[in-house]
């Protein structure tokens, strides 16, 4: 008996020896930017090869008391989403959840939260949306590769035919659809760094959705990586202790208007 339980103990050590997170990790995110959570700096009004942003200094928070470097490559959102389960990045900093990305990835707590709203034209009715629901009954545009199962919608059921977020609009504008869904809080931050305000666009309304409540969104970690387990952990634990810190409100104060 008291080898068959030393050999128990032995088998049930397989597979959880902690693996160490290295000292440069290499995070993904989406070149059509994510402001103010992650976007190119601006000089002069020209784009810098610098990333910055809420998200940027929020992982810095989490990283440096950890002596951990990491770098932020900005390349198309599908390609991103591919790196990570390949992975070639260790993680993302954005993104809402859905049950293919929790099977894909290993995805950490929530660290904010934002609004859903979409976009008709002026020029043509506005669509009547009394409820989440009623969206259904309307053809939607959005972004390849974007969650949108928050707003009530699967996969096919949302035109992601465009790359970027003003591709979209466009679409909109020449009436390949009736609406437009976006994330409040972002398209502001588009304003907010110089691209085109939509909010405040002759052309163009914006509703919030009702009934919908706020997206959490999270970062991901690639589950082919060695220690991702223990890069999730740090991830989450860190988000536990940041909760309502001075750093993060004061990355708040920094980053929101």
């Amino acid at each position: 008996m008291k080898q068959m339980a030393m050999l128990a103990a032995a088998l049930g050590g397989i597979g959880v020896a902690s693996a160490e997170i290295p000292a440069h990790l290499k995070v993904c995110d989406d070149r059509d930017e994510w402001p103010p959570y992650i976007y190119y700096k601006r000089e002069t009004g020209s784009n810098t090869s610098e990333v910055t942003g809420f998200s940027v200094d929020y992982l810095k928070l989490i990283f440096d008391r950890r002596k951990i470097g990491f770098e932020v490559v900005m390349m198309p959102w599908k390609r991103c989403l591919l790196e990570l389960v390949d992975g070639e990045s260790a993680m993302l900093a954005n993104a809402s959840r859905n049950a293919e990305r929790d099977r894909d990835y290993l995805v950490s707590k929530p660290y904010y939260e934002l609004t859903g709203i979409y976009f008709y034209a002026r020029s043509r009715a506005e669509p009547k949306v009394e409820n989440i629901a009623d969206l259904k009954h309307y053809k939607v545009c959005g972004q390849a590769g974007y969650n949108y199962q928050n707003f009530g919608f699967k996969e096919k059921e949302v035109d992601v035919g465009t790359s970027t977020f003003s591709a979209a609009m466009e679409k909109l504008k020449l009436g390949h659809c009736d609406a437009v869904l976006a994330q409040l809080e972002i398209v502001s931050g588009n304003g907010v760094v110089g691209r085109t305000d939509f909010l405040h666009h002759a052309e163009f309304a914006y509703r919030k959705v009702p009934g919908m409540s706020t997206t959490p969104f999270h970062m991901m970690v690639s589950r082919k990586l060695p220690y991702a387990n223990e890069l999730l952990g740090v991830l989450d634990q860190s988000i536990d202790e940041l909760k309502g810190s001075k750093e993060v409100e004061g990355l708040r104060r920094k980053y929101f208007r």
